[in-house]
């Protein structure tokens, strides 16, 4: 989160542009910029409903899309910084979808979002919620 303060309210703008390389499974630490003072700013990754980081967004929108389906998408686009398809699958099975099932157990996000929009197929996403 400390990556992201800053552009809030007497923040100084400093912010990261990436933390983490896919590749090398490190964090980037020097991938910064400085937001333009009327800036509107879009935050997308995974895991930022989570309770200590809601306080922290005006609008929230959760893409919920068929476990299945988010994986494949995960595959493809990920499988080349992963070592190919295998790897990435296995990256997926044994890593991410374990993270991803206890983030939407224990936090919620669902519920816990402004706007709940499915997405299972991206070329045809659906709104389901405004709160």
């Amino acid at each position: 989160m400390e990556r992201v303060l800053p552009l809030g309210p007497g923040g100084d703008r400093v912010h990261a542009t990436a933390v983490h390389d896919l590749a090398s499974d490190a964090t980037i630490p020097d991938a910064t910029a400085t937001a333009p003072p009327d800036a509107v700013v879009l935050f997308a990754a995974t895991f930022v409903l989570r309770d200590t980081v809601r306080p922290h967004w005006d609008v929230s929108i959760f893409l919920d899309a068929d476990p299945d389906a988010a994986t494949e998408r995960g595959v493809a686009r990920d499988a080349a910084a992963l070592g190919g398809d295998g790897a990435a699958r296995e990256a997926y099975a044994s890593r991410y979808a374990a993270a991803c099932r206890l983030y939407l157990e224990e936090q919620d996000p669902r519920s816990a979002a402004s706007i709940v929009v499915e997405h299972t197929d991206p070329g045809r996403p659906r709104l389901l919620r405004i709160a």
